[in-house]
This record gives C-alpha cells, structure tokens and sequence, in this order.
C-alpha cells in the first residue's frame, strides 16, 4: 500500500474505515452523473478572462444542490457558504479557511 512518507499515514487503513470506504463507493456509484455533469461545464465557452458564463452555471448547480453559493463578476470565483466557513474557488486557485 502507498503511504505518505511525511506523516506515515497508511492509505490503505485510511481507506478502511466506514466513512471513507461509504464516500469512495458515492464517487463509484455516481460516476456517470459525475461524468454528464463534467460534460455540462465543459461545453461552456470559458475563454480567459470570459468565464462569467460557466461560473453563473457553476454556482446555479450548487445552489440546485442546497448550497448557498454565489460568484464574483469580476474574479469569476465562485464562493460556497459552507457550516464550517467560506469556501471559494476560481481561476486563481481555492480560498478558504
């Protein structure tokens, strides 16, 4: 098994418990559905420094999920409120705490 040689963290014992092993198998069950929706976001035009489109499509996706999202017309970033705090990410990368 791969391990972090950083910390020693075993990936493998990670991987084995329950809720790690029960998100793993969401991504493995949902997988087309992850697929179809990457498509979606693909298809819209998001040249640089144009990317207004696909980040108000983004944040409409979120907030079809219950999230309370919003996006900067001006950084294309797209901000979700999350329990835990704020988290945003854009072309410049991901903000959070």
């Amino acid at each position: 098994m791969a391990s972090n040689a950083l910390t020693g963290v075993n990936l493998g014992e990670f991987t084995e418990h329950r809720g790690v092993r029960e998100c793993l198998q969401w991504f493995t069950r949902e997988k087309q559905w992850i697929n179809e929706i990457h498509l979606q976001l693909c298809r819209i035009p998001a040249p640089t420094f144009l990317e207004q489109e696909r980040a108000a499509w983004f944040a409409d996706q979120l907030r079809s999920l219950g999230w309370n999202a919003g996006w900067c017309a001006v950084s294309c970033r797209v901000a979700i409120a999350a329990t835990l705090g704020l988290a945003a990410t854009g072309r410049h990368g991901t903000f959070g705490p």
